[in-house]
């Protein structure tokens, strides 16, 4: 790599490259842990992409940068055991999470330069330079001032086991959570008149919920304005229940409870005059079940549905997003009882106090309200889980800064979390530049894409970027999530050099990581990392490197002065010909294909035509050419200047996936023996020259010919044989070859 000039190739293309500028911006890693499958397939198809476009003659601009501020970091800090925070100022943790991220820093930075990364390394962006935090401060306060961010509580997911607030990325979701479900019982205090008419018992209302720690909490009952409720009476209990109608049937079978319906009465109550005013239920009130002094109200909701409980919902302001926007239209009060990890306050009724509401509190609220909860049950369903920690968090009001994204023409708001932190980046590291391109995993939509859109829209009224590209997540080879603690994580850098047991993990070397990602990592959601995938691309990268030690051998006797320009092509053999345009519609297939970042079909198509086209059919039959004409004949002097050109074509090719073949290749190229650098120097493209679209239907007569001969032969060594071909019609026209052409006599052999 150094011979070669890895570590200098960003600084020389910033100075002495003169095409346009295309721009890369980059989404920072986290500045901790050591790299992983997931840091390798994110910055080596950042890196096929810069060097890509370097060979097609663009200046790129590339400033890596880390995110260094945040819980992964402060996690590491306290190694996991949050006591240690009473022992520790905020000042104190910063500094240590400062070590922390500068050592990540640099044993990131050092293994993705050992794969070749090309980027402004002496000029990193880092979250906490002074620099970057000035500028940080500084555009917030500008949104502060245009209006678009403020400060206000609302409910949010919040980690009690991190103590923080978590943003939807930061989440992920267990299908086989279980939560305790209850059906509770309300007692109203204050009738409908429509419905005193049918009673004189005690009324309640049923309500269900997965949280039943929220039931002390409540400050409403919500009711669909849409759906028809029935009066019911369970057994013999001397009291009447509100449900919705259409549940009537599954409450009477889950409660295993006779369940007759007094009456039913729509809902909203439509007058003569056709104008709807509101539900009966409106009217009702019912009793706080911890303070029955309190009186609370009825208030319509259409986000209450008859999919599952009761067609009832109580509404705990603080603790979900339905609820506090109840709340908000109807001013009703968002008092939080819940602290930062996870436990009743000390406003909570007072058996409550301090007990974490997942675990205790919930088994205290149940015990505290026994007498009104009707049924128990273990509810299987999909719950969000802090995805550091791997444990269930909660909705919790908060207070936090927001933007407004409604004034930035969207629809809600959104959390100012810590994805501000790098959303902000693009001001630092662009300046005036809007990016090319910016790429990263398909979880950033809702992360640092939209967080650098939004602040990006407000202060500059347009996006930080002119295209986005994802790629996959790295999963294991049955498809799961890599986790230490399931102990299924692939080290990349044990691809590379080779793990601590050699004969199970052998080193497998750059050119196979960097062939894997381009190979699997563009076209799926997951990217799975197996034995099979990466023996797959060690196998490609070594037919193709024992075709280049062919043409490396072939070409060890092919002076420079005699290379010609096949431009007009007429007095080469027609197989030569034929080669020449297979080259040139390979490289407009491949550059279109690095265009439109299909890397997947880059390698595939590589391994084809080399195997098939290079391997087992060009250089098959030049061999007698190659070995048997006299070393200046011209017809192998032309021989060797096709396979000079497949040479340089295939290097520039596959030179953006492996950077460091390519180099490898021009340092033993006989002509330029180390002089040379593919990135620096560039390759010989093809000609236009070479497209002669009118060979192929006579080449692809003679291949059919070939083939019919091969089938018809007795003995595979058809170089014994001779054959005498009888043609007609279009036949003999298309394989008719003008005197100044050869077909070469080998092609039929």
């Amino acid at each position: 790599m150094q011979t070669c000039g890895f570590s200098s190739l960003y600084a020389w293309q910033r100075k002495n490259v003169t095409g346009p500028e295309f721009v890369l911006h980059d989404g920072p890693p986290y500045a901790n842990g050591k790299p992983h499958m997931g840091h390798a397939i994110n910055k080596i198809l950042k890196d096929i992409t810069l060097r890509h476009k370097l060979l097609q003659g663009h200046k790129v601009h590339y400033v890596p940068g880390w995110d260094c501020h945040g819980l992964p970091i402060e996690l590491k800090v306290l190694q996991g055991d949050l006591a240690k925070q009473s022992s520790l100022s905020a000042i104190d943790v910063r500094k240590k999470a400062r070590d922390v991220a500068v050592e990540a820093i640099a044993k990131q930075q050092s293994v993705f330069r050992c794969w070749g990364i090309l980027a402004d390394w002496d000029d990193c962006y880092y979250t906490f330079d002074t620099r970057y935090i000035k500028n940080q401060l500084w555009q917030f306060f500008h949104m502060f001032q245009l209006g678009l961010i403020f400060r206000d509580m609302k409910p949010v997911f919040w980690s009690p086991s991190s103590r923080t607030a978590l943003a939807e990325a930061e989440l992920e979701y267990n299908p086989s959570h279980r939560s305790t479900a209850v059906t509770a019982r309300l007692r109203l205090t204050r009738l409908p008149e429509p419905l005193g008419a049918h009673t004189s018992e005690e009324v309640f209302a049923l309500v269900w919920t997965t949280t039943p720690w929220t039931l002390p909490l409540t400050q409403a009952i919500c009711f669909n304005p849409h759906l028809q409720y029935s009066l019911c009476t369970l057994d013999s209990s001397g009291c009447a229940y509100i449900v919705a109608s259409e549940l009537v049937d599954s409450l009477r079978g889950k409660l295993n409870k006779t369940i007759t319906a007094l009456a039913t009465f729509p809902v909203p109550s439509v007058y003569s005059v056709g104008i709807v005013v509101g539900s009966c239920l409106s009217e009702a009130s019912y009793q706080h079940p911890c303070c029955p002094e309190v009186e609370l109200p009825f208030l319509p909701g259409d986000h209450v549905n008859v999919t599952k409980g009761t067609g009832l919902a109580h509404c705990a302001p603080a603790h979900g997003p339905d609820d506090f926007l109840t709340a908000l239209k109807h001013n009703l009060a968002v008092e939080c009882r819940v602290d930062r990890d996870g436990c009743f306050t000390d406003e909570a009724p007072g058996s409550l106090r301090g007990l974490p509401v997942l675990t205790k509190g919930t088994e205290a609220v149940l015990q505290l309200l026994s007498g009104d909860i009707l049924h128990t049950e273990n509810y299987v369903h999909s719950y969000p889980y802090d995805w550091r920690t791997k444990q269930p968090v909660i909705w919790r009001a908060s207070h936090q800064w927001f933007i407004d994204t409604d004034r930035i023409k969207q629809t809600a708001m959104d959390i100012l979390d810590i994805w501000f932190d790098s959303g902000i980046s693009w001001s630092c590291v662009l300046e005036d530049k809007v990016a090319d391109l910016y790429m990263e995993g398909i979880d950033q939509f809702t992360g640092w894409f939209q967080s650098s859109l939004l602040t990006s829209v407000a202060l500059k009224d347009r996006a930080p970027y002119r295209n986005v590209f994802v790629h996959g997540f790295a999963v294991d080879d049955k498809g799961r999530k890599m986790s230490k603690s399931v102990g299924n994580v692939v080290d990349p850098v044990d691809i590379v050099q080779g793990g601590k047991n050699p004969h199970k993990q052998p080193a497998l070397g750059i050119d196979t990581l960097r062939w894997w990602v381009s190979s699997h990592a563009t076209q799926h959601a997951t990217v799975p990392v197996s034995q099979s995938t990466l023996q797959d691309s060690t196998d490609a990268v070594h037919k193709l490197r024992l075709v280049l030690k062919f043409l490396l051998g072939a070409l060890h006797d092919y002076p420079p002065l005699t290379t010609r320009e096949p431009e007009s092509g007429d007095s080469f053999a027609l197989l030569d010909q034929y080669m020449l345009h297979l080259l040139w519609e390979l490289n407009q297939q491949v550059v279109e294909m690095y265009e439109n970042y299909q890397y997947n079909k880059v390698c595939a198509t590589l391994v084809n035509f080399v195997t098939n086209h290079v391997s087992a059919f060009y250089c098959h039959i030049i061999k007698d050419r190659l070995y048997c004409e006299h070393e200046s004949d011209p017809r192998r002097r032309d021989c060797q200047t096709v396979l000079f050109y497949i040479l340089e074509t295939l290097t520039g090719a596959f030179a953006p996936v492996l950077p460091h073949l390519a180099e490898e290749i021009y340092l033993y190229h006989p002509h330029y023996t180390g002089s040379r650098s593919v990135f620096r120097g560039g390759v010989v493209s093809p000609s236009p020259h070479w497209n002669r679209a009118h060979l192929l239907q006579q080449m692809n007569t003679v291949l059919e010919l070939r083939r019919q001969i091969n089938k018809a032969a007795p003995t595979p060594n058809t170089w014994e044989m001779e054959a005498v071909v009888f043609s007609q019609g279009n036949v003999f026209t298309t394989l008719q070859v003008p005197p100044t052409i050869s077909i070469n006599s080998a092609v039929v052999h």
